[in-house]
C-alpha cells in the first residue's frame, strides 16, 4: 500500500498521542525524505502545526544520499525550523567537516 498524506497525518498524530498517554515525555521524530513522491515530507507540516506544543520534528541523513541537496531544499520549503548535523551520518570526518564552517555551507545563502 502506498502512503497517502491523510494516512501519514493520522498515523503520526495517533502515534504521538499514544506515546504521551503512556508517559513518554520526550520524542524525536524523523521524516523519510527518500520517498520518490515525498508524501510524508508534504504531510508533516500539518502534523507539526497541530502537534507543535508536543514535539519537534527534525530530519537527518541529508549527506547520505546522492540527491541530498535537492531533498534538503525540498524539505525546507514546507517549513523546516533548522538545519543540524549528525557526525555519524557522514562517510568520513573530513567529508562532514567541509559542510560545517560558517560561510561555506552550500545552502547558507539560499535560505
Amino acid at each position: 500500500m502506498l502512503l497517502t498524506r491523510d494516512d501519514v497525518n493520522r498515523r503520526a498524530k495517533q502515534t504521538l498521542k499514544r506515546q504521551f498517554a503512556n508517559g513518554i515525555q520526550h520524542v524525536r521524530g524523523h521524516i523519510d525524505i527518500y520517498d520518490p513522491t515525498p508524501t510524508a515530507l508534504k504531510a508533516m507540516p500539518e502534523v507539526k502545526q497541530k502537534m507543535a506544543s508536543w514535539v519537534d520534528i527534525p530530519q537527518e541523513g541529508i549527506l547520505c544520499c546522492p540527491d541530498g541537496e535537492a531533498l534538503l531544499e525540498l524539505g525546507l520549503l514546507p517549513g523546516a525550523d533548522a538545519i543540524g548535523a549528525i557526525p555519524h551520518g557522514v562517510f568520513t570526518y573530513e567529508y562532514g567537516v567541509k559542510w560545517l564552517p560558517a560561510g561555506e555551507y552550500p545552502f547558507a545563502g539560499a535560505f
